[in-house]
């Protein structure tokens, strides 16, 4: 079997495409390519050579193709390229050898929308009506497009035993067998569990993020007025796709000081 790469025997195989077109986000370009083998014995395609006619940078020295085709064989193939994770929206023109001859290749980049919070959980410890807590994270903008940081107002934290607590009253208050009074303890219990929103601050809101760059985000989370001291709550706060996860904890309790013993 002829190995076939960017580097070498290219060549050796023809290409029936005047054109090859790759479309999707910077880092996965897919398209396909069709071609055949005139050999009289198989060869391994691993990867075509690409010829840059932009300024654009690209990652790989060939498209990944990694095709065997038996002697005489014709077949349509997926191809796979990989751009920089930043590469801007847009079409980009370049080149691809095969057969001894130069191919149109033509790049569609399309708008990529990704970022990430670093971390990604928190803990706030202490509660009490109205406590602030404040905390600070990091935000990066993955993708290849600018991101506007939003205002978020408020936010649902719920009492973590909220289900199992206000289903075992219910069982036991209502008679068995009585699956509607059964439920209506239940709603009951939750209804008059359920806090009121989390007041929720970002100071960097409105502040536009370009792909590639990152932010501190100076967060301010103020518990409500109906919260329980003595309860744990667990929360999720969405900025576009990612959740920002959050539990808040009772402090320690003051010890109480033991009276000095006379001499």
């Amino acid at each position: 079997m002829i190995k076939i790469t960017s580097q070498e025997q290219h060549e050796q195989i023809h290409c029936y495409d005047d054109e090859i077109i790759l479309s999707g986000p910077p880092a996965k370009l897919r398209g396909s390519i069709t071609l055949a083998n005139n050999l009289a014995e198989a060869v391994m395609v691993t990867d075509l050579p690409i010829k840059s006619l932009s300024r654009q940078v690209i990652q790989q020295a060939g498209i990944t193709i990694n095709a065997p085709l038996s002697a005489g064989e014709n077949r349509r193939q997926r191809l796979n390229l990989s751009l920089p994770t930043f590469t801007a929206p847009g079409t980009y023109q370049h080149k691809v050898f095969v057969g001894g001859q130069e191919k149109d290749l033509t790049l569609i980049v399309q708008e990529t929308l990704e970022i990430e919070l670093i971390p990604a959980n928190l803990t706030f410890v202490g509660i009490a009506p109205g406590m602030k807590h404040k905390k600070e994270i990091i935000l990066v903008n993955k993708g290849n497009v600018a991101f506007s940081i939003p205002v978020v107002r408020h936010n649902m934290t719920l009492d973590m035993d909220l289900i199992c607590r206000n289903l075992t009253n219910a069982l036991k208050k209502t008679p068995d067998g009585d699956s509607k009074a059964t439920m209506d303890e239940f709603l009951k219990g939750l209804k008059n569990d359920l806090t009121d929103w989390v007041e929720v601050r970002i100071a960097e809101a409105g502040k536009v993020l370009e792909p590639g760059s990152s932010i501190v985000l100076h967060l301010e989370f103020t518990l409500p007025k109906d919260i329980n001291p003595n309860r744990e709550y667990e929360g999720d706060l969405r900025i576009l796709d990612q959740l920002l996860s959050y539990i808040i904890v009772p402090g320690p309790k003051p010890t109480a000081k033991t009276p000095k013993k006379r001499a």
